[in-house]
């Protein structure tokens, strides 16, 4: 079972809810995985083995993580912008907090933002690759890290 939820931003998020097919056969409603396409590790999976008793407590578990997806809007906004604008080639997906970008010459930016909930603060910064090509893009990251 799949539901679909539309953020404010039109974006889809689709939550896959896995049943134990085994525990159906014999009439009973067991919840096996729900996972969530968030940067938050707790909302991603849990995996349960919850009868219809439970059910309630995992819905509303459910619920909190939908209601989870706005508050990661601005983390959203910020990484679809990323990938609108640069040659992403690494952490694609809602749930990645990190991007890997090339900036040509066999250079490679990598961007990890530490908390989604504070997408604007300054990101763990790596660059890789040639290091007669890395170390003038690095100065200019260490000596610019202040206007961010």
């Amino acid at each position: 079972m799949e539901i679909d939820i539309n953020d404010a931003a039109g974006r889809i998020h689709t939550i896959p809810i896995l049943f134990d097919e085994a525990a159906a056969s014999i009439g009973q409603l067991r919840i096996v995985s729900i996972k969530l396409d968030a940067p938050c590790a707790e909302l991603k999976h849990f995996s349960s083995n919850v009868d219809f008793e439970r059910i309630e407590a995992e819905l509303k578990r459910v619920a909190y993580s939908i209601a989870m997806i706005d508050a990661y809007q601005p983390f959203w906004d910020n990484f679809d912008e990323i990938d609108r604008q640069a040659f992403v080639v690494d952490g694609l997906g809602r749930s990645s907090c990190k991007r890997k970008i090339a900036l040509g010459d066999n250079c490679f930016l990598h961007i990890e933002v530490a908390d989604p909930l504070y997408p604007t603060e300054l990101p763990s910064i790596r660059i890789s690759g040639p290091e007669a090509n890395t170390r003038p893009l690095e100065f200019k990251v260490v000596t610019n890290r202040k206007l961010w």
